[in-house]
């Protein structure tokens, strides 16, 4: 008998799971999600596969893949890498690192951004993402000297509503 109540109780939890995904999917924009691509260089660093998706209730940000394409990145103490739309200046997302005792290596600063989830602020339209999206990279070398990597990324969308 118990065996019976397992069964009737996990097949209605299947079905509010079922009927739940479905509903989150028919509260999208068009009954769709939209996605869209970000990659920017200059002669210092890349930023590579950069993703966002954006729906009518979540939007997730995937901020890419940093390349160091010079030697300037040695001896750095502290950085920051930084992904906002400028007309607002507000920043999307925001990743700092220091160490105390020493410095980074290239290859630790490079790589992954990182990700965010509702990202998107009421301020921020879709055509600022889209026209005004910049990555910048903010460094401290051991001797306290301060410089900034700004790239203006090029947004490309991947799904069409």
């Amino acid at each position: 008998m118990k065996k019976h109540y397992f069964v009737y109780y996990s097949l209605i939890i299947l079905v509010m799971l079922i009927f739940t995904a479905c509903g989150n999917e028919a509260n999208k924009p068009n009954g769709e999600i939209s996605v869209y691509s970000f990659s920017g260089e200059n002669d210092d660093i890349s930023l590579i596969n950069g993703v966002a998706i954006f729906g009518k209730d979540d939007d997730i940000l995937n901020g890419g893949e940093l390349i160091l394409k010079t030697d300037k990145f040695k001896d750095i103490k502290y950085y920051n890498v930084k992904l906002y739309v400028k007309t607002e200046k507000s920043s999307l997302m925001s990743n700092a690192s220091e160490i105390k005792n020493g410095t980074f290596s290239k290859e630790e600063i490079e790589g992954e951004v990182g990700s965010i989830s509702n990202f998107m602020y009421n301020n921020i339209t879709l055509e600022d993402f889209k026209n005004n999206l910049y990555f910048k990279l903010e460094t401290v070398d051991k001797n306290d000297k301060k410089s900034e990597y700004e790239i203006h990324l090029k947004v490309n969308e991947i799904t069409k509503n």
